[in-house]
């Protein structure tokens, strides 16, 4: 600070450096023109007090739980604050979560305080602890509630949308089944959201708000591919918080499935094969289905058979069963539902041509010439179509093979199948 005087200021913090809890020396060394020392040093003492004081009830122990006793005996600790630093401790009773103490506030010198009786509710107790020049602490908190007579809500029925998130959505926790109060309370819902890059090991909450409202949104600027999110719903009555409902969704990337089939046309009784890979998988194990239209615009989501690999890549071959020749072509997609890691995708449509198959005709007859009366002339037709037994059903109903019989001297014969 040039021209021999000036202003410096300095914030405490809590963050374990040179400005948490302690006391402090403000050092001040004079320099002449050059910017060397001249030796003249001056020294300010300061104390920065930051630890807030740990509170607890020996009579009211877990702050979870509703007691039937009361009266409350409170206590508490200095924190990381020296005894020789603290001359008193101010103190607020209330039914606030987050009340400071302020300079009005009652005050004690001893680390313990104790209630009179309480009404059923749940109760906070704030305290901070000031220095002999009087700063202030930031406060501690601590929760009891008192309960007689009053049951808790029910516990809460949650839906998490969408199941299967994106990092670019965001994600809202949706009270399916509100809870009841069974002494017709109006229920107040905390939605407190959590999360995990493995799926076991939480951190948060992340945000919180209480509402009566059945629902609350957490925006995708918390969320990042690969990390589980969990919404934990609170409800509470006039007095009492009951069980908390939980739902959980892991934030997927995006993935993309291929295509093709080999040869693009075929003879009916011939077979085609679709193969294809999904990008964006962990390849853990999928399913890999398809979708078809038939020629004559029937819709099958079970032709082919579904296929399951064990990586990324995929291959079926099976037999079209019906030609597309003077029809629209065969329509084909595959899909996939996605894994933990990945959302599914379901891939561009392909076509693909089945012309109908040309079957073979045979003519036998029972006599080389004309037989003489009463012998019959027989006729064998035979009509053959190469296709696998896959396709055999197909057949079914014909009228092969054929038999026709002519006796001499009829003009017609008879022909049975």
């Amino acid at each position: 600070m040039a021209g021999g005087g000036g202003q410096f200021a300095v914030t405490p913090s809590a963050d374990g450096g040179t400005r948490a809890h302690g006391r402090w020396w403000f050092s001040v060394v004079a320099l002449d023109g050059a910017g060397q020392p001249t030796g003249d040093v001056g020294h300010f003492p300061v104390r920065v007090n930051t630890g807030a004081p740990g509170i607890g009830s020996l009579t009211h122990p877990d702050p979870g739980r509703a007691y039937t006793a009361r009266v409350v005996q409170f206590q508490w600790s200095n924190a990381d604050a020296p005894d020789g630093d603290v001359a008193r401790w101010c103190y607020v009773l209330d039914q606030a979560p987050n009340t400071a103490p302020t300079d009005g506030s009652p005050w004690t010198t001893a680390r313990t305080w104790v209630t009179e009786e309480l009404a059923d509710g749940t109760y906070y107790l704030h305290v901070a602890w000031e220095d002999e020049t009087g700063r202030r602490s930031p406060p501690g908190h601590f929760q009891v509630s008192i309960n007689e007579l009053n049951d808790p809500p029910s516990q809460p029925v949650l839906r998490m949308s969408p199941a299967a998130p994106s990092p670019a959505d965001m994600l809202l926790c949706r009270v399916e089944t509100p809870s009841v109060d069974p002494e017709g309370d109006v229920v107040l819902y905390t939605y407190a959201w959590y999360g995990s890059t493995d799926g076991i090991l939480f951190t948060g909450p992340h945000r919180v708000s209480q509402t009566t409202a059945l629902e609350d949104v957490l925006s995708s600027d918390f969320t990042v591919q690969g990390e589980t999110w969990r919404c934990v719903v609170t409800p509470r009555d006039a007095a009492l918080p009951g069980t908390p409902g939980v739902a959980t969704v892991r934030i997927r990337g995006t993935s993309s499935i291929t295509c093709a089939a080999a040869p693009p046309s075929v003879v009916l009784g011939e077979a085609v094969t679709v193969s294809g890979a999904i990008a964006g998988t962990e390849e853990k194990g999928a399913i890999v289905s398809f979708w078809t239209r038939e020629p004559g615009g029937t819709e099958r989501s079970t032709f082919p058979a579904a296929v399951a690999i064990d990586g990324s890549a995929y291959s079926r071959t099976f037999y079209p069963d019906a030609a597309s020749e003077g029809r629209s072509p065969w329509l084909m997609r595959a899909r996939w539902a996605g894994d933990d890691g990945y959302r599914g995708a379901e891939s561009e449509p392909l076509t693909f041509t089945v012309q109908k198959a040309t079957p073979s005709l045979s003519v036998s007859l029972s006599h080389s010439s004309t037989p003489a009366p009463p012998e019959t002339l027989t006729a064998t037709v035979r009509l053959a179509a190469s296709l696998p037994d896959v396709l055999a059903p197909r057949l079914a109903g014909g009228r092969w093979p054929s038999t026709c019989a002519h006796r001499r001297g009829r003009r017609k014969g008879r022909c049975g199948g």
